[in-house]
């Protein structure tokens, strides 16, 4: 990956929370070993209002733009909890999209979750 374009593509994004910096480093160990790579150091600049999920789904939509031969999405969909997201990823369907469809589920986890929670 271009360390620079990656950078410039999710600035472009408007991830809310996140800033990106673009670097280049040489892993010592790994498949990629002694090659020059390119990646963002990813900042969090405010913690509490992050949604790091909805965050990773649009990080995820730009690597598999940018690099689809390179980056296999669906080697990390457990971290998305449903191969359904990962797959919406690897179609290259719009993250806002993506993200949707778990609108209601998300309304009525927090109902349910209602009855027990302890504090405000």
């Amino acid at each position: 990956l271009n360390g620079e374009q990656l950078a410039a593509e999710l600035k472009a994004a408007e991830i809310p929370h996140l800033r990106f910096v673009p670097i280049s480093f040489v892993p010592a160990s790994h498949k990629l070993e002694g090659q020059v790579c390119g990646g963002c150091f990813v900042f969090t600049t405010d913690r509490r209002a992050l949604r790091p999920v909805r965050a990773s789904v649009t990080v995820a939509s730009v690597i598999t733009r940018l690099a689809p031969e390179e980056f296999d999405v669906m080697a990390c969909r457990h971290l998305f909890g449903t191969d359904r997201t990962a797959e919406g990823i690897k179609e290259l369907r719009p993250p806002e999209g993506i993200v949707a469809e778990w609108e209601a589920d998300e309304e009525a986890f927090r109902k349910t979750r209602e009855a027990y929670l302890l504090y405000d």
